[in-house]
């Protein structure tokens, strides 16, 4: 199988192998006709407007995507269809997404508890993730004014998390500013990579292979050749961050109007806001989940959207991946961030899992105690790392792959 794309950090060498689609309403796999995500878009400065004004509000998402489907399903399909990438056998299939929650594991999390479920067919292990019902439990008993509050907090999530999908709708070619692209479409690469361990380890690496879902393309380098797997270096992952207004502006703006934001409608009116493009950055948690996000593919660009509390985008700038460590150090430098701790975080869990998914199609659920964010801010802090993890088997019907899938994997 061919491979066009190699990006090699200290530790992780990933290489794009393969790419599907899913379209439809039912989100229906693809693996042949994959969804055109090009991403059209003027290389931003940071010292310019946008020319046309991107209002959030107005694109429909009737149609969005079940972004919280976390399941190998989909790249079970792939693998069946592609079934060369199994061989040699990696030491661990699973997701994008995993992948990102353990790295980010051993900094505060909202939850206290990183679920996956794991399951192994002879040399190889596949895991995905999987809602905590510990925290399912806490959000159910939640009750009179924390509830209100709670609630407040979710739909702001749920908010901010629109935004971030008719964001990537609006930066698509040939899409309107207004209104976006139809969003019922889904882009995934599959990736295989080597994880370097210690030299006196045995085995000295580990090999992954997973799915990653891929915001879009930069279109300079966009081909409509399906067979073709995208470069790596062409990829983009796309993020929306709250503008950060001018300090003047806003006094004045409050000084005039008695309130400190505007809505959309009064933007019309009295133009665009004022701030300084050049101080525009993602958030430092933002910085952080991103950075683990594009390690595990090697995405090199993460372009933001910058929007004001009405969800109107007025500025894009784009960051490189390799610099967010630097740049979250220079303007955020209370928030922890190091690329080296998180590699060897994930690293520390992958050698557990290995010792502790000892037989063959049990599911185990593995947990990670994460150091979790209080509510006064506070930080309850995990104990130490032996007894960050646990395991414990599940029930037969627990069992997460495919029948087709098992049977071809034991065959082979």
């Amino acid at each position: 199988m061919q491979s066009s794309g190699t990006s090699v950090r200290r530790k992780l060498s990933p290489t794009i192998i393969g790419h599907y689609s899913m379209t439809g309403e039912d989100q229906a796999f693809d693996g042949r006709n994959c969804a055109k995500i090009d991403m059209s878009w003027v290389k931003a400065s940071g010292k310019k407007y946008l020319k046309t004004r991107m209002d959030l509000n107005e694109v429909q998402l009737e149609d969005m995507k079940d972004d919280n489907n976390d399941s190998l399903k989909n790249l079970q399909q792939w693998i069946l269809e592609n079934p060369e990438c199994m061989s040699p056998k990696p030491h661990f299939v699973t997701t994008r997404r995993v992948m990102r929650y353990l790295l980010t594991s051993i900094y505060p999390q909202m939850d206290e508890l990183l679920v996956i479920h794991a399951t192994k067919i002879g040399e190889t292990i596949y895991m995905y993730h999987v809602a905590s019902e510990k925290e399912e439990q806490k959000d159910k008993s939640v009750s009179g004014k924390k509830r209100k509050n709670s609630e407040r907090t979710e739909e702001d999530k749920r908010k901010d998390s629109s935004y971030g999908f008719k964001f990537e709708r609006c930066m698509e070619h040939g899409s309107k500013a207004s209104t976006g692209n139809n969003g019922n479409k889904s882009y995934y690469v599959v990736v295989q990579a080597k994880l370097e361990l210690e030299r006196s380890s045995k085995p000295d690496h580990y090999t992954l292979l997973y799915k990653a879902e891929v915001d879009g393309m930069n279109k300079d380098f966009y081909t409509d050749d399906i067979k073709q797997h995208p470069n790596v270096a062409a990829l983009i992952e796309l993020k929306t961050c709250q503008l950060k207004i001018d300090a003047g502006a806003r006094d004045k703006k409050k000084k005039q109007t008695g309130k400190l934001n505007v809505d959309a409608k009064d933007k019309k009116k009295t133009g665009m806001p004022k701030f300084d493009a050049e101080k525009q950055y993602l958030k430092p948690y933002t910085m952080r989940n991103a950075w683990a996000q594009c390690w595990s593919v090697g995405i090199p660009s993460v372009v933001c959207g910058f929007r004001d509390k009405s969800g109107v985008v007025w500025c894009l700038r784009s960051f490189r991946v390799d610099d967010l460590p630097d740049l979250q150090k220079r303007n955020f430098n209370k928030i922890d961030f190091s690329p080296d701790e998180m590699e060897n975080g994930l690293i520390k869990f992958l050698q557990w899992a290995k010792t502790e998914v000892k037989d063959d199609e049990v599911v185990y659920e593995l947990t990670v105690t994460q150091p979790r964010l209080l509510d006064n801010f506070s930080v309850k802090q995990p104990p130490p790392d032996k007894d960050r993890f646990r395991s414990s088997r599940l029930s037969p019907a627990s069992q997460f792959l495919l029948l087709d899938f098992v049977q071809e994997m034991r065959s082979n």
